[in-house]
């Protein structure tokens, strides 16, 4: 997980942050599918998940946030 102050949003930090994390975890350890849990309120995070090509697949109930939305993104070989 990870939180930006309200000051620093919109800015594209989160982007370049997952996108980051993407391309090490592809590039160090051959990963090809990441999955996020967001609450279906968290609009921001739903539609960061959407730009970067995540898809919904399903839902679970987080014992502490409730409920989830299940997302994935393959990434390319």
């Amino acid at each position: 997980g990870y939180t930006l102050f309200v000051g620093e949003r919109g800015q594209g930090y989160a982007t370049e942050a997952v996108r980051g994390m993407a391309a090490w975890a592809h590039e160090q350890h051959g990963v090809r599918l990441l999955v996020a849990s967001i609450a279906p309120g968290n609009l921001a995070a739903q539609r960061l998940a959407a730009r970067l090509g995540f898809q919904r697949v399903g839902g679970h109930v987080d014992a502490v946030a409730g409920p989830e939305d299940v997302l994935v993104w393959t990434l390319p070989p």
